[in-house]
């Protein structure tokens, strides 16, 4: 029952796997195909990065210059990265719990042989393990691309660290998501605070370095703990995946604890 409860789960969210992975993917491939014409820009294009307002530069995460690969990759693809994957995150976290109960499965799941822990714990299982494959799609066409076009050099292990980096922000997501749906009285209004957290929390980071007295805050947003610049120039630091997981196993414990107390269908 448990296995089958993970499985189906997966196989729930085929279509969504393929659909993020493939399309984020795609634009991987479409922004590596074109890198050749920005790094021939060579001064131009520096000229133009040095003289931006401060407001835009707050949101290329920290590049100045579009010439050098691994600064092209964050301003033109990574930043948006974790961005699409709050998105698939919000949607199965709020459905994961208020979703089946607004369908009226939740109780006919719970009347069979399954706890309420192991129902929050195989579905959230099988959502973080959904983005670890729609991250791997991403992996490899990311490495295939690069591999195939001049002065897109790519460290495996450098990718690799970026990608952990971007599944600690997924899992945080789905396991904030997952806590609202488990609180609030309606998946609707638990995506739609979801969704205003994740955008919220996205200006405020790039607001802290333009906003006078912001910058002291910055560590209590997500977005502060996801840096693929620094980790493409070999900065290999594990401290900022390990907090957005640890905060996640946080938000997920609170979720199961809520969701065993609250009367569903008298069950």
């Amino acid at each position: 029952m448990l296995r089958n409860l993970l499985l189906k789960t997966l196989r729930d969210q085929r279509i969504p796997i393929l659909a993020y992975g493939l399309g984020l993917g795609a634009l991987a491939l479409l922004v590596i195909s074109i890198y050749p014409s920005f790094a021939e820009g060579g001064a131009e294009l520096e000229e133009v990065m040095e003289n931006l307002p401060e407001s835009y530069k707050a949101f290329t995460g920290g590049v100045l210059s579009l010439t050098e690969f691994d600064g092209y990759l964050v301003s033109q693809f990574l930043i948006v990265l974790p961005l699409v994957l709050a998105i698939f995150a919000i949607i199965e976290g709020t459905g994961a719990l208020r979703g089946e109960e607004e369908r009226g499965t939740m109780d006919t799941l719970l009347s069979l042989p399954i706890s309420r822990t192991q129902v929050v714990i195989h579905k959230a299982a099988a959502t973080l393990l959904s983005i670890v494959l729609v991250l791997a799609i991403v992996g490899v066409v990311l490495m295939l691309s690069a591999a195939l076009v001049e002065g897109a050099e790519l460290a495996p292990a450098n990718l690799a660290l970026v990608l952990l980096s971007a599944f600690g922000m997924g899992a945080f997501f789905y396991c904030f998501a997952l806590f609202l749906s488990a609180v609030l009285p309606s998946r609707r209004l638990a995506g739609v605070l979801g969704a205003a957290v994740t955008v919220g929390a996205y200006f405020f980071d790039a607001f802290t370095d333009i906003v006078d007295g912001l910058y002291a805050y910055r560590v209590v947003g997500p977005f502060n703990y996801f840096n693929p610049l620094p980790i493409l120039r070999d900065d290999l630091m594990l401290t900022d995946p390990a907090v957005l997981l640890g905060v996640s196993v946080v938000l997920l414990l609170a979720a199961l604890f809520i969701f065993q107390r609250r009367d569903i269908a008298g069950i």
